[in-house]
């Protein structure tokens, strides 16, 4: 047996103790790495105890499979830990013998069991981990005060906007003054028509090439939804070398190296924050006052509906699904939510690194950290001069900051989305916590997008004209590819060698996203300025409209709904590309669906009440002195038409007077 494994190590090139490939008879030869015992039947027990374990193989002798298992599994980037078993145990039917005589130690008793069944089967050992879930029958669990309370605030959204809608329908000719306005902000009607209303109704003909940008959002937001999708689905597959042999195909690379696409988020965002700016700043004065206001807008805006879905997170979400994953998938994030709330509410969240509560949050405070600071380099930067000076040094700031990160930290250059990844959920992923998810570390994405915004706003004043940039159109057209292309250079990460350099990981780091931004930056200008018809037709279709007002709600819904997916899983099972793509569409669909009702009934409402708080006075006096103007037309009007018509009566009679005299001679 030895000499049989020293042969295989040779003639598999393996290097420093790394296995790169196995065959399927020797991965055959390795204990299950997923396995669950059947949930239903052994909770039918009233006395059934199910858990969720994880064992670590061990040996009490020299064992060259275990050497085989550990050597596998040291090559990280593609294959799992197949030294830690995720198996789900009925106790009282797999280990009934071991947990009758050890009921007080139910440590002791998994484990002893699962020693029973790996000595005679592989001829090894292992340790059970603490930590381990364990599931009793229960009849009903008794609603808390939390969860209460969070229903009665949804029952009282829901009665407004009946209300409001029902108010809107009757008194619809009636003006809405006082706190009307506030009402008719929930109006669901109103609501509806907003969402489905078209892109281009604007008075200001600038901003039409915007609508390319709906593309580009939902077009993100469904890649997004997708892999968070697949990630958390992809956790007790029967078939584990499967997911393993698909990490070597370079397709799968740019996928998993596309997380950089959350800058695209951030370009978008800082873009409009200061192509609008500009475009007000035609016709008010910006002035520092403006900053506290902003962010309050900012933060109510975001806040109001984060706050209800962060409240539906930790109470009716852990209703939708039961299982034997329920406390990782879910348990746990429920918990973390109650206790650390307050993170989330103050947008600081991505600055820990212990927290399981709404993971993907960790773009909406990063967002609203750089809101705020590209406010402050508007406010601050007034000349061209001193933009450009600003962004520049920015622009260095951000490339330098995540490659001295990683140099100190001895990071990967990139968020390596290994298979033991998609286990641990975003957990224990030093690149996810230091790198990936914090705002200053994010600095890049937001200084392009800036960049862009003046670059594109001076452009159009400047009265440019798109056909000039014609000529450049071939090499437009390779962009898309190029960022394919960037993403594609991180496969070194995944290859059958060993890991890459340090200066390696700090190029990566330092490089990937403003090489990345600035790729992804120059096909969103070239959308805006519409001058050629291989990409903006695509991303301005009309069709994009709906999903990208969705995307705020879609987003901040879809875990909440994948994490239950996976948590009523009960058995293992064979995965495939068509099960995956099933999957995601699944996700994508409940996720698009829910983000209907709660936009409509929560979001669009409460951005409406937002809108009436800080610009409502303006807007009723803009209301009234356009009444008035329309008034003073509307009598101008009449009395040009009432002096016409005296000045036609009076030729009228001038002539006939002319004609009798004329007779009269």
């Amino acid at each position: 047996m030895l000499t049989k494994y020293i042969v295989l190590v040779v003639l598999l090139h393996t290097t420093a103790a790394v296995i790169y490939e196995l065959n399927e008879s020797d991965l055959a030869r390795m204990p299950p790495l997923f396995h669950l015992d059947n949930y239903e039947e052994c909770l039918q027990d009233p006395e059934g105890l199910y858990c969720m374990t994880e064992t670590l193989l061990v040996s009490d002798e020299p064992s060259p499979l275990l050497t085989m298992i550990q050597e596998y599994a040291a090559h990280r980037p593609t294959h799992y830990n197949r030294t830690l078993l995720r198996h789900g145990i009925c106790v009282t039917k797999t280990c009934k013998k071991f947990y009758e005589n050890s009921k007080e130690d139910l440590r002791s008793a998994l484990e002893a069991c699962a020693n029973e069944s790996l000595y005679n089967n592989y001829q090894l050992r292992g340790r059970v981990l603490e930590g381990f879930d364990c599931s009793k029958p229960e009849k009903s669990k008794p609603l808390d005060n939390l969860e209460i309370t969070v229903a009665g605030i949804c029952a009282a959204i829901l009665v407004v906007n009946i209300i409001a809608s029902f108010c809107d329908y009757y008194f619809k000719k009636k003006t809405s003054n006082g706190a009307l306005r506030y009402l008719y902000c929930f109006s669901i009607f109103r609501n509806w028509e907003k969402l489905v209303a078209p892109a281009t109704e604007r008075k200001e003909p600038r901003p039409l090439g915007l609508k390319g940008l709906h593309g580009i959002r939902v077009i993100n937001v469904l890649l997004t939804i997708g892999g968070h999708a697949l990630i958390l689905d992809l956790r007790f597959v029967e078939n584990p070398e499967y997911i393993e042999n698909l990490f070597m195909y370079k397709v799968l690379h740019i996928l998993l190296n596309g997380t950089v696409i959350m800058q695209t988020f951030l370009m978008i965002s800082s873009f409009l924050l200061v192509y609008h700016l500009m475009l007000a700043s035609e016709k008010h004065t910006l002035s520092w006052k403006m900053l506290p206001q902003q962010i309050s807008i900012r933060w109510l805006r975001l806040t109001l509906s984060y706050a209800l879905a962060l409240g539906l997170t930790v109470t009716w979400f852990g209703r939708l699904a039961s299982g034997p994953n329920w406390q990782k998938m879910v348990g746990n994030e429920i918990t973390d939510c109650r206790r650390n709330w307050w993170r989330h509410i103050l947008y600081i969240n991505n600055y820990y690194t212990d927290s399981e509560c709404m993971v993907h949050a960790w773009y909406l405070a990063a967002d609203l950290q750089l809101y705020c600071t590209a406010l402050v380099v508007f406010l601050a930067c007034r000349t061209p001069r001193a933009r450009k000076i600003t962004l520049s040094l920015l622009f260095v700031a951000g490339a330098v900051i995540p490659g001295y990160h990683t140099y100190r930290q001895k990071l990967d250059g990139v968020l390596v989305v290994y298979p033991e990844f998609l286990v641990k959920i975003f957990m224990e992923n030093p690149v996810f916590d230091y790198i990936y998810k914090r705002g200053h570390t994010n600095l890049i994405g937001y200084v392009v997008g800036m960049s862009m915004g003046y670059m594109v706003y001076a452009w159009q004043k400047a009265g440019g004209d798109p056909t000039s940039f014609r000529k450049y159109r071939y090499f437009y057209w390779t962009l898309f590819p190029m960022g394919c292309l960037c993403c594609l250079t991180g496969s070194l990460y995944y290859t059958h060698s060993p890991p890459p350099t340090p200066f390696i990981d700090v190029m990566f780091a330092a490089f990937m996203k403003p090489v990345f931004s600035i790729i992804i930056g120059t096909i969103l200008v070239g959308v805006v300025i519409q001058f050629e018809d291989l990409y903006r037709p695509i991303v301005s279709w009309r069709g994009w409209t709906i999903p990208s007002r969705l995307s705020f709600s879609a987003y901040l819904l879809h875990i909440g709904f994948a994490r239950n997916n996976v948590a009523a899983v009960t058995t293992v099972y064979r995965t495939s590309l068509w099960i995956m793509a099933l999957c995601i569409v699944k996700v994508i669909l409940v996720s698009m669906t829910a983000a209907v009702i709660f936009c409509i009934l929560v979001e669009t409402p409460f951005n409406n009440v937002v809108k009436e708080l800080f610009y409502g006075q303006k807007s009723t006096k803009k209301d009234k002195k356009e009444t008035l103007v329309d008034k003073d037309d509307h009598i101008v009007e009449k009395t040009d038409k009432l002096a016409s018509k005296l000045l036609d009566e009076v030729a009228n009679d001038n002539g006939f007077i002319r004609k009798r005299l004329v007779r009269s001679s």
